[in-house]
């Protein structure tokens, strides 16, 4: 049952929903939902891949400031892509600035689909009630 149940969550790139991956630095297995994805740019840099649309070799690392400016810190780029990897130090900031844009834009188009509530009475009113 379970089998079938994977079989029909496939995604476009023939993966499951599920789909689990290490991280570079923790080295915990995690749900890819939990991950940030990395890949090398062309000019040797790490690039931030928060839609995991970016071709290449992908690094997973723990969706949290500290595992990336762990990972720029132990050089776990280059190790984890076998390459010659450039990490800048502000790597974090700019992956919290990202992350942040990212949320910022999903609700702005949650609101402008109607699917954001204001007001605590309203909140109170679409908010569903336990039985």
């Amino acid at each position: 049952m379970r089998l079938e149940a994977a079989k029909q969550d496939e995604t476009q790139h023939g993966q499951t929903a599920d789909a689990v991956r290490r991280c570079a630095v923790t080295r915990a297995h995690r749900p890819k939902d939990a991950l940030l994805r990395f890949v090398l740019g062309p000019d040797g840099s790490i690039v931030p891949d928060l839609k995991e649309k970016l071709p290449g070799r992908g690094v997973w690392l723990t969706a949290a400031h500290d595992t990336v400016a762990e990972a720029v810190k132990r050089k776990a780029f280059g190790r984890a892509l076998k390459a010659e990897a450039k990490a800048p130090p502000e790597l974090a900031d700019r992956v919290d600035r990202l992350l942040a844009e990212a949320a910022a834009g999903a609700l702005a188009m949650a609101n402008k689909a109607g699917g954001v509530v204001f007001g605590y009475s309203n909140v109170e009113e679409a908010w569903p009630r336990a039985a």
